[in-house]
């Protein structure tokens, strides 16, 4: 505020002061609180720290508040200083912010509801208000079973014809649960148990067998939420009783023994085993020994005395045996179950094994004969022996003593090692030695014998004929006459007498050549043919007398020299034809002369014309000789078909060899005159032409017509017999009209005249015979004063090609050029372009020629 002070005396002094005044505040009012009341509801599952509720509370002297949170429903009372805070277990609050914050897990099985008094002081003044919280139930709770684990115990033999309940199975909780508890299984495979999954009632489905299996343990789950919720589980073992439903089963069907003969009474043999699927008494068994056993009879409990089983399945020996008696004995054993009599059987094999208790006995083998020179392991004598003991019992050492251990060797028998063969060891001859004594010992374990061979040796044709020369070469002339010696083979045999006596033959049956079997002289049988086979190889035997005979071969190698006994021949492809408007000399063919005789018989050869017979051959034809063993048929004078069409020519050819040999030949000359094969076709061709033309003339002039400059059909002609003077022509223009241009004649459409059609024609009379040719030129125009073969506007030329075969070559390319005959025409830059030189308005000059080529020939049409 402000005090004004005034003196009330002119002029009139003022003076001001201002003053602040403070009122002091005295804590004269309560905190307060929004609500009376506060609810909460809150999960059970809601986190720890979690804020639960913000509750703050205002006052108007301060605004420094603390709140408190008071035990409402825990019977605790508030201390003197209400100042202090209280730490609630399950909650707390934050004195500055009220923030009530969740400290302890809720849990709603143990507190559903929370009541609390909260409290908010300026330190001074207390206000207090009530907090509820309420506390919702979460699915945290699984059902429990109402025993850890179940057990039952049912039998085997329980037949059941529909699902059978064996109990039930009870989970609860606490509380009422989310949803109905549902009950499944786990762990059942075989589908032999079921559960009902609202009562929990296990049932049953069939019978069960002890022997497959003893007990069903799995589990059965309990889960609350209709199936969806909490699981928990219990396990559940069943338990198979059982029965007596299995009959004794042997471990093997057969069984095996074996004992060695004279082993003495009581001897163990083996061991049978048999066994019950089911327990207890109910898998008691009892052996014994069938009755059916073969070669015995029931004694005892012994099969004729000989065998007994024991209670352990141990089969023992009641007899000393024998095995050259009896080696082998069958059994059948029965195995019975004691409580219900069922019984198996099995069949028992015993092999009674050999000792060596036998002496063997010896075949008596005292001479041998042999021829001499038998080869190294030549059989002389086989020692035999027999003994009634087998294996090793059976076996005998055989070995030879004395001077003759090296002559001969004894092969044992590998298999039974009972027999020895006595074979030669080294090559024997008559003439050494005629008579060998061999000792030979024989011994067995206990056992040992000697025996004495004697060997005679027999004389036999033991050399073979030897030839003086591994093989003969001869060499002959082919004109040999018959019976001519070539050589004498010889051969020697160092046996004596008939045994040394040789014989020649030829082997096969050779039509050329023989031999004397007594001296071995080959002869010729039969004429040789160098040209036919120029050698021969015949193999000689010789053999001697002996029995049985030896003999050895040789070759005889005979080359067949060559005589001059063939003349030469003529070597063409085919017969010549020629046309008769060819102009002499014209040259018909080339003929080859071929020799079979070798090079030195050969050439060269001489070509001669056999006029004799036919006087014309001479008059029309000539040979040129060529040096080369070749000569040239020519024609010297023209021919004629219609007066002769065909010459059969007789040509003799001599070679130079000793002595010479000549030959005579036919060479056949076929005339024909162009165009004589034609015939029918020609007429029908003609018309046909004739036909064509006018049709052509016709478009030709209506295109023409139409487009005077442009390109003309598809005709190609020669110019005929139009001589007026012009400047400038074409050809092939406008159906067959050639058109004049320039001058005072009118322009180029003021003259036109037909011309005949005439074709490019190409005789071939080559290796591939005669061909025709035929080509059209397309596109020849008139422009002014140039003669041209391609138009701008149509830049094509069209090609039609005859022929009588394949061999003429596809035109690919036509080229034109001209050929200047005179000096007022010449060659334009411009690629097929014709012009004069200067305007001439008489022109009596010889016309150009034009030239075509195609990819191998010109053609050069003429003009008329």
């Amino acid at each position: 505020m402000v005090i004004n002070a005034d003196d009330s005396r002119p002029p009139g002094l003022i003076d001001n002061r201002t003053f602040t005044i403070n009122v002091l505040d005295i804590n004269d009012n309560f905190p307060e609180f929004e609500k009376d009341s506060y609810n909460v509801v809150l999960k059970e599952d809601t986190l720890v720290n979690t804020v639960v509720l913000t509750v703050s509370a205002t006052d108007a002297d301060t605004d420094k508040v603390e709140h408190l949170l008071l035990y409402g429903n825990t019977n605790r009372v508030i201390d003197s200083q209400i100042h202090t805070l209280y730490k609630h277990d399950t909650f707390k609050v934050d004195s500055a912010t009220g923030e009530i914050i969740l400290s302890k897990r809720l849990d709603f099985e143990s507190i559903q509801l929370y009541q609390l008094t909260y409290a908010a002081t300026d330190g001074v003044h207390n206000t207090t208000t009530t907090l509820r919280i309420e506390v919702t139930d979460v699915n945290d709770e699984a059902p429990r079973f109402s025993q850890p684990r179940y057990e039952v115990s049912i039998s085997e033999g329980t037949v059941y014809t529909q699902e059978t309940t064996l109990l039930t199975i009870l989970a609860t909780e606490d509380v009422d649960p989310f949803g109905s508890i549902w009950y499944s299984l786990y762990g059942v495979r075989d589908g032999a148990f079921t559960i009902d999954r609202l009562t929990g009632d296990l049932n049953i489905t069939r019978q069960l067998d002890r022997e497959l299996r003893t007990d069903y343990t799995f589990l059965v789950i309990a889960t609350d939420g209709n199936g969806e919720g909490l699981s928990s589980a219990t396990e559940v073992t069943i338990r198979v009783k059982d029965i007596n439903d299995n009959i004794p089963l042997f471990l093997s069907p057969q069984y095996i023994g074996n004992i060695d003969e004279d082993l003495p009474v009581g001897t163990f043999v083996t061991r049978i085993s048999a066994t019950d699927a089911d327990t207890g008494g109910y898998a008691d068994i009892a052996y014994s020994l069938s009755p059916s056993s073969s070669n015995s009879r029931v004694v005892n409990n012994g099969i004729g005395g000989l065998f007994k089983v024991a209670p352990s399945g141990d089969i023992t020996t009641l007899s000393v045996f024998d095995r050259e008696e009896q080696n082998t004995y069958f059994l059948e054993v029965l195995a019975t179950d004691t409580d219900s009599n069922a019984a198996a059987t099995c069949t028992v094999t015993i092999s009674i094994m050999d000792i060596n208790d036998n002496q063997p006995t010896f075949q008596d083998v005292s001479k041998a004969k042999i021829p001499e020179g038998v080869d190294i392991g030549y059989s002389v004598a086989t020692i035999y022996a027999q003994d009634m003991d087998i294996g090793e019992n059976a076996e005998i050492s055989f070995s030879l003593i004395g001077d003759e251990s090296s002559t001969f060797l004894l092969d044992v028998n590998p298999v039974n090692k009972q027999n020895a063969v006595i074979r030669v060891n080294k090559i024997l001859h008559y003439q050494d030695k005629t008579t060998y004594s061999i000792a030979i010992n024989a011994s067995q374990a206990k056992f040992s014998r000697r025996f004495n061979v004697t060997v005679d040796v027999e004389d036999v044709n033991d050399y073979a004929p030897r030839f003086t020369k591994n093989s003969w070469n001869v060499s002959v002339f082919e004109n040999v006459i018959i019976g001519t010696n070539l050589v004498a083979v010889t051969a020697t045999d160092q046996d004596p007498g008939f045994n040394g006596v040789i014989r020649y033959s030829i082997t096969g049956s050779d039509k050329l050549f023989d031999i004397d079997s007594v001296n071995g002289s080959i002869y010729v049988k039969g004429g040789l043919d160098r040209e036919k086979e120029d050698s021969h190889t015949i193999i000689v035997v010789a053999q001697d007398q002996g029995s049985p005979s030896s003999s050895t071969s040789t070759a005889v190698h005979i080359k067949v020299l060559d005589v001059n006994d063939n003349g030469p021949l003529i070597r063409m492809e085919h017969d010549p034809v020629v046309l008769d408007t060819v102009v002499p000399p014209y040259q018909v063919v080339l003929i080859k002369a071929m020799d079979i005789d070798e090079v030195q018989n050969q050439g060269p050869f001489s070509f001669e014309l056999i006029c004799s017979d036919d006087p014309d051959i001479c008059s029309y034809f000539a040979l040129i000789d060529q040096n080369d063993n070749t000569s040239i048929l020519q024609i010297k004078a023209k021919l004629n078909s219609k007066v002769r069409n065909k010459y059969i020519i007789r040509v003799r050819i001599q070679d130079s060899g000793k002595p010479p040999q000549s030959s005579i030949n036919t060479v056949t000359v076929i005339v024909k005159s162009p165009g004589s094969d034609s015939g029918l076709f020609i007429i029908i061709g003609t018309c046909a032409g004739v036909f064509l033309l006018l049709l052509l003339i016709g478009c030709c002039c209506v295109c023409c017509y139409k487009r005077r400059n442009r390109c003309s059909l598809r005709k190609s002609y020669d110019v005929a017999g139009y001589t007026q003077t012009y400047q400038s022509f074409t050809l092939g223009l406008s159906g067959g009209m050639m058109r004049v241009g320039g001058g005072s004649n009118g322009g180029v459409d003021a003259h036109r005249r037909k011309l005949a059609r005439r074709s490019l024609t190409e005789s071939d009379h080559g290796d591939h015979g005669q061909n025709s040719f035929g080509m059209e030129l397309n596109s020849l125009c008139l422009s002014n004063d140039k003669l041209t073969t391609l138009c701008e506007e149509n830049e094509k030329i069209d090609r039609e090609f005859y022929h009588s075969d394949s061999s003429l070559d596809l035109v690919s390319t036509v080229s034109f050029s001209v050929e200047a005959k005179t000096s007022n025409w010449v060659k334009e830059s411009r690629a097929r372009t014709l012009r004069p030189k200067e305007d001439m308005h008489e022109y009596n000059h010889v016309p150009p020629t034009f030239t075509f080529r195609t990819k191998h020939r010109t053609f050069t049409p003429t003009y008329v």
